[in-house]
């Protein structure tokens, strides 16, 4: 995963069911579209995991890096074998100071899963 966000240009990745794809206190550097299978985004609290959310084809995690560049929030691991589109932070940067309308749709991704993570 690193490679594919050490530039700038957005990349296409394929992952294998089991595969952790962020790890819960890593710094994040990029959201990953999940564009084909299913990913978990779970939440430990000690040595206990938390399934939080079920992510597939069309959703994007690790979107909260692309706002803060924080350590991430949850852990994602894939369910089943897929593929995603790697966003990395310059690329989303850039894209945000040109379009409002992408603004608006990321509050929205935000404001969703945050509420998803109310139960946490």
């Amino acid at each position: 995963m690193s490679k594919a966000t050490r530039n700038k240009q957005v990349e296409r990745i394929r992952f294998a069911a089991g595969a952790v794809l962020m790890t819960q206190g890593e710094i994040g550097d990029h959201a990953i579209v999940i564009e084909a299978g299913e990913v978990q985004v779970l939440v430990a609290h000690g040595e206990v995991e938390k399934l939080v959310a079920l992510v597939g084809p069309g959703e994007i995690v690790g979107e909260m890096a692309l706002i803060d560049q924080e350590p991430r929030s949850a852990t994602v691991r894939a369910i089943t074998d897929g593929e995603g589109m790697v966003i990395p932070w310059q690329v989303f940067r850039e894209d945000m100071e040109r379009s409002p309308t992408l603004i608006r749709n990321v509050v929205e991704i935000i404001t969703r899963n945050l509420r998803r993570m109310d139960g946490v």
